[in-house]
């Protein structure tokens, strides 16, 4: 889990501004290099502005020139690469990520996009997608957060009963380890009835009896990661829905910062990869997929 070079994607805004904070912690606990970089998308400003080529031979100011002035100030105090492209802002993100090496990208989502999506931004949805390194992201981050909270101290590391969990088991204890973190595994057990509600209740005996042997199940296997990863955490299985049972964990848990792996899995122990964009827009923290 090694972050040598972060790359800060920023829109300007107030929700960008919020983040900043969480980017000094990360740059400072892991002393790396940052970028931080804007994607001017003419295709945003094509039916409020002049075209580029008559501005600049007009002298009216290009987004391009409003942008690398603007971008003078992000993270101020801070040496970093600045950068300012033109083109599609998850296309140019995953490019820079992708030619220079980039170990992890931070940026919140704010839903804004062509059909202001609630879920999750369109640009963090596509780029959650297609980037391969590690990404930080936060939902609905109002308010500017101060340093104190901007520095991990609780993490809840959500996983899945699949092999690929011990690597993300490692990662986190790696986190927690540079933050001098408390640390918790947990895992959620889906619905367990495939006939649902017309036919039998998920409190009924049988339901319950089901309930108990797959959660039984998770424990066993998350005990033989645990071994496998060289690691001995307190762990949290619980039954129910992914996303919020896995947010209230974080709630009572009073993490601020939720681990996650990569992936797509559809089985139900192997649960928490195929909600990633609901856990993302539920969490109360923000989220570090590894």
């Amino acid at each position: 889990m090694e972050i040598r070079h972060i790359l800060f994607p920023t829109d300007f805004s107030n929700l960008a501004l919020a983040a900043e904070d969480y980017v000094r912690v990360f740059a400072r606990s892991f002393e790396a290099r940052v970028s931080i970089l804007h994607a001017v998308d003419y295709p945003l400003y094509r039916y409020d502005l002049p075209p580029a080529s008559f501005m600049e031979t007009t002298g009216i100011d290009t987004p391009e020139k409003h942008a690398r002035e603007t971008i003078e100030n992000v993270l101020p105090g801070l040496v970093a690469e600045r950068v300012v492209q033109v083109g599609d802002p998850a296309r140019v993100i995953k490019e820079f990520a992708e030619t220079n090496s980039v170990d992890l990208i931070m940026m919140p989502t704010h839903g804004y996009g062509l059909f202001r999506r609630a879920l999750i931004g369109s640009v963090t949805a596509k780029t959650l997608h297609d980037v391969q390194c590690n990404v930080w992201t936060m939902a609905h981050m109002e308010t500017h957060p101060r340093v104190a909270d901007a520095t991990p101290s609780r993490m809840v590391c959500a996983i899945d009963i699949a092999p690929e969990s011990v690597e993300v088991i490692r990662s986190a204890a790696q986190v927690a380890g540079r933050f001098g973190a408390k640390l918790w595994l947990a895992h959620v057990v889906g619905h367990v009835m495939s006939v649902r509600d017309e036919y039998l209740d998920d409190r009924s005996p049988l339901a319950l009896d089901l309930q108990k042997h797959y959660v039984d199940f998770a424990r066993g296997k998350i005990a033989n990661f645990q071994r496998e990863a060289g690691t001995n955490l307190e762990v949290c299985v619980d039954f129910g829905a992914v996303s919020a049972v896995l947010a209230e964990m974080a709630r009572k848990l009073h993490a601020n910062l939720m681990i996650t792996g990569r992936g797509v899995s559809e089985n139900l122990l192997g649960s928490v990869r195929s909600h990633g964009y609901p856990i993302i827009q539920e969490s109360p923290c923000p989220i570090l997929r590894v």
